[in-house]
C-alpha cells in the first residue's frame, strides 16, 4: 500500500516538475533576450507565465527518461551522420546503387506524440524518408530495399519508446 501511495505522489509531481522546468527555461530565455535588464521583469513575469501556460496547452508535458535520452542521442547522431554519408555516396557513385521501394511499417508505439517523433526521426536514418503516418502505420520511402532497414527501424522504435517511457505493443506475431 505504501508503494502505491508513493507512486501516486510521484506521478502527480512529475507534471508539476516539468511545468516548473518549462517556466524556468522561458524565464532564462527572457533574461537572455533582455540582456539581464532587471526592469524588464515587470513585463517578463506575465510573459513567462503566459508562455508556460500556452506551451502546456499546445504541447503538454510528457515524462521523458534521462536514461532513454542518453541511449537515443548517440544513436541519433551516429545514424544522422551515417545517413548523410550514405546518401552522398549513392548520389556520387557512377552506377547510382539504389533500389527504391515504399514500405509500410506497423508501429508498436502506443502514444501519438511518440509516433510523430519517430516519423520525424526516421528520415535521418540512412536511406529512409517518412512518407505518411496514419494511426498505427508509417509509410516509408527506402532508397535500397535490399538493406537491413527493418532492423534499424525496430531499434529506433525501441529507443523512442524508452525515451518516452512507454512499452511497445505486441505485433501480430506476439513479438514486442
Amino acid at each position: 500500500m505504501r508503494e502505491r501511495t508513493r507512486n501516486t505522489v510521484l506521478s502527480r509531481s512529475l507534471p508539476l516538475r516539468l511545468l516548473v522546468i518549462r517556466a524556468a527555461l522561458f524565464a532564462l530565455l527572457w533574461w537572455l533576450l533582455t540582456e539581464g535588464q532587471t526592469d524588464s521583469w515587470f513585463f517578463g513575469i506575465p510573459v513567462v507565465i503566459l508562455a508556460t501556460v500556452f506551451s502546456t496547452v499546445l504541447a503538454p508535458p510528457i515524462p521523458r527518461s534521462i536514461i532513454g535520452l542518453l541511449q537515443f542521442v548517440p544513436f541519433f547522431i551516429s545514424q544522422s551522420l551515417r545517413g548523410g554519408v550514405d546518401v552522398a555516396w549513392r548520389a556520387l557513385h557512377p552506377s547510382l546503387p539504389i533500389a527504391p521501394i515504399l514500405v509500410d511499417y506497423p508501429l508498436r508505439l502506443p502514444d501519438e506524440q511518440a509516433r510523430v517523433f519517430l516519423a520525424n526521426t526516421v528520415s535521418l536514418l540512412p536511406g529512409t524518408l517518412s512518407v505518411r503516418l496514419e494511426s498505427n502505420n508509417l509509410q516509408l520511402h527506402v532508397l535500397d530495399g535490399n538493406s537491413d532497414y527493418r532492423t534499424e527501424l525496430e531499434t529506433l522504435e525501441r529507443l523512442v519508446a524508452a525515451l518516452f517511457m512507454l512499452s511497445l505493443k505486441d505485433d501480430d506475431n506476439g513479438n514486442v
